[in-house]
């Protein structure tokens, strides 16, 4: 009797053995990345359904340092669940936009876009950056400053073509670089843009 204790025993020993090992493999730590959630809107939208009258929410979201493709993903995902909880109306879908500077809000996402769908499907055009090309705080100050600039300069001569030389002159004079400099950093953010 006493050799059968010890057999079943070593048994379920064995077995949790087993179990505690494979609990490791599927077990992840996830961490987020830091992010800030610049706003929300609501929107009409029916590319991605009309259960709801194409309801949609719109998500701009700026992440605060480097992150790859899965950890952008994840913050996508952070996000609509904080969205839902927020926003008891139900929605059509959800749409994130992630950029890396809250001044490209409104220029078009830098780091890509999610889209979850009502049925929980997921839409991604997110992509893996190299963040050594990002731009500097200093570069998205000028890069702001010119479209700040060829904005005010739009609005005070409607169905006129602004002339972009005469902005990138009047930022490398503010900042008093030459108006090659600016020019790169115009190229450089918009390579960087998704």
């Amino acid at each position: 009797m006493k050799k059968i204790m010890l057999f079943l025993a070593a048994l379920v020993m064995i077995s949790l053995m087993g179990c505690g090992g494979s609990n490791k493999e599927t077990s992840k730590k996830v961490t987020l990345v830091s992010y800030e959630i610049q706003s929300i809107k609501e929107d009409m939208n029916i590319t991605y359904g009309d259960t709801y009258g194409g309801q949609t929410y719109q998500a701009n979201v700026v992440v605060k340092e480097p992150a790859n493709k899965e950890q952008l993903k994840d913050v996508c995902r952070a996000v609509v669940t904080e969205v839902q909880k927020t926003y008891k109306d139900k929605a059509d879908a959800i749409i994130v936009f992630i950029y890396d500077y809250p001044e490209y809000v409104g220029y078009g996402y830098t780091l890509g876009m999610a889209v979850q769908i009502l049925d929980g499907s997921w839409q991604w055009e997110i992509g893996e950056k190299d963040w050594s090309k990002r731009l500097t705080t200093e570069e998205v100050e000028i890069w702001e400053v010119w479209h700040d600039l060829k904005k005010v300069k739009n609005a005070a001569s409607p169905g006129a073509i602004v002339d972009e030389e005469t902005v990138t002159d009047e930022v490398a004079e503010q900042y008093d670089v030459k108006k090659e400099r600016v020019k790169e950093i115009l190229a450089k953010q918009l390579a960087w843009s998704f």
